[in-house]
């Protein structure tokens, strides 16, 4: 199935794959807002799924089968009344763990259903959370494992989440981690020791964030890390080694004072 090939179309409302499709291409069925059943053959032919196929859909559901492996960025993006996935047996690729699809190895957290909701903890020895993997996600509160290493651009963007604690063993954030959490109030950076950086458009559009620490270790502000939230405080701990602040950092927010760091060499515009 080629790429765009059912691409917008809004009153599509069920799809059966063929038992003998191998690949189904980037945005194939990208913006079919109606579509609530995808029938896959769990023992066909399909190995592939590309970039975005099943974004922006109405489905609640979706089946892994035995032959896929390969998964494109974010198939299923967008499409917030997903509650749950499943992998044929005899998959050799992927695995499901705490109602979230991972990699075989259980380190890699693919994606978590959207429309599950409360709160969750992710498995102990995920070390990676893909991009995308909980966009749009209901839940209110997500704790992290120490063995977490990285987060993908847009992990949580748009999500339910209220308060944030990075783990040390974070070393690595993809762009616009936190965007659009309206949600978001808390956010603790002092258990964060690997990072060094928030890259730009990590806490974008989060309206309920009022106040923040930056622990003295951060290097950088990226561009737009601020832009369009609640922030009305932002507070350097003693000795920061801060040394540049991107552009559009603090666009649009509520901040009403600020002092900063001596170290600081760039601010960009």
């Amino acid at each position: 199935i080629g790429l765009r090939a059912f691409y917008n179309c809004t009153a599509l409302l069920s799809v059966e794959i063929p038992e003998h499709v191998q690949n189904i291409g980037a945005n194939a069925f990208n913006g079919c807002v109606r579509l609530q059943t995808v029938g896959i053959v769990p023992n066909g032919d399909l190995m592939g799924i590309g970039d975005y196929a099943f974004s922006n859909c109405g489905i609640s559901s979706f089946l892994i089968p035995e032959k896929l492996n390969f998964l494109g960025e974010a198939p299923w993006m967008g499409s917030a009344n997903m509650l749950t996935i499943a992998v044929a047996e005899g998959n050799t690729s992927f695995r499901m763990i705490n109602h979230a699809l991972y990699d075989m190895s259980g380190e890699t957290l693919i994606y978590c259903p959207p429309a599950l909701s409360g709160e969750y903890t992710v498995a102990g020895g995920t070390t990676a959370i893909t991009e995308y993997a909980f966009y749009r996600s209901r839940f209110t509160v997500i704790e992290f494992p120490e063995s977490l290493c990285s987060i993908g651009d847009s992990g949580f963007a748009k999500s339910h989440v209220t308060s944030v604690v990075i783990p040390s063993s974070v070393t690595q954030l993809g762009k616009s981690v936190w965007f659009g959490c309206n949600s978001l109030s808390f956010v603790n950076l002092d258990t964060a020791e690997g990072l060094r950086d928030l890259p730009s458009s990590t806490f974008s559009g989060c309206f309920s964030l009022r106040s923040i620490r930056i622990p003295n270790w951060f290097q950088s502000l990226g561009s737009s890390t601020f832009l369009q939230s609640g922030l009305e405080e932002i507070v350097f701990e003693e000795g920061s080694r801060l040394a540049s602040i991107g552009a559009a950092a603090f666009q649009d927010s509520q901040l009403k004072q600020i002092t900063v760091p001596a170290g600081v060499q760039t601010i960009a515009s």
